[in-house]
């Protein structure tokens, strides 16, 4: 490996890891009562849709969920091929240049209406690491691709339920429906 090679290999990995400890040092120095705040702030003005709520560090954003099928995943890694696939959420969680837990199509949303009202369903995509519900393995449906098989094998979604895009809970979502959620204190 050429001198200059190892220097960036070692810049990178100390600034991937430094960024994340300067991230989390100012968020421990803003202190808890005003982060939410904040977030209580966004919560109350949001429309009355279902959202995904990013929570982990490669996953943080608001994502409404306003069509009916939303697959989530990331793009490919520097050493792998690219897809025609199109991926709604991405996450990045190839913090070492190679992906860690995410699988490239990892999971999707489903939107269904059912009496009048929508109901979403998460479908784990046979994804590496799995896909997680409130800390529980979603079984994969043996064929992708049918939505009704699909719809039937997920896990049907409820306002603040955690979602972890493999077991570490470092790649997590809350799934969000505002009127659903509890009124202020």
């Amino acid at each position: 490996m050429p001198a200059d090679l190892d220097a960036v290999s070692e810049l990178l990995e100390r600034f991937l890891v430094e960024s994340r400890v300067r991230d989390v040092e100012r968020m421990m120095r803003e202190g808890s009562a005003q982060r939410l705040a904040r977030i209580r702030a966004v919560l109350q003005q949001m429309p009355q849709q279902a959202y995904l709520v990013g929570t982990g560090p490669y996953t943080v954003g608001i994502h409404p969920l306003s069509v009916d099928e939303i697959v989530i995943g990331r793009s490919p890694s520097p050493l792998e091929e690219r897809t025609d696939r199109v991926i709604d959420i991405s996450v990045n969680d190839c913090i070492t240049l190679t992906p860690r837990e995410v699988s490239r199509v990892h999971a999707k949303i489903l939107r269904r209406k059912e009496e009048g009202a929508f109901a979403y369903v998460l479908v784990d995509q046979k994804s590496r690491l799995g896909t997680y519900v409130n800390g529980k393995a979603l079984t994969p449906p043996d064929s992708l691709g049918d939505p009704g098989e699909e719809a039937q094998l997920g896990q049907r979604l409820e306002s603040g339920d955690v979602i972890s895009l493999g077991p570490s809970l470092v790649n997590t979502f809350v799934f969000l429906r505002p009127e659903e959620r509890p009124a202020p204190d």
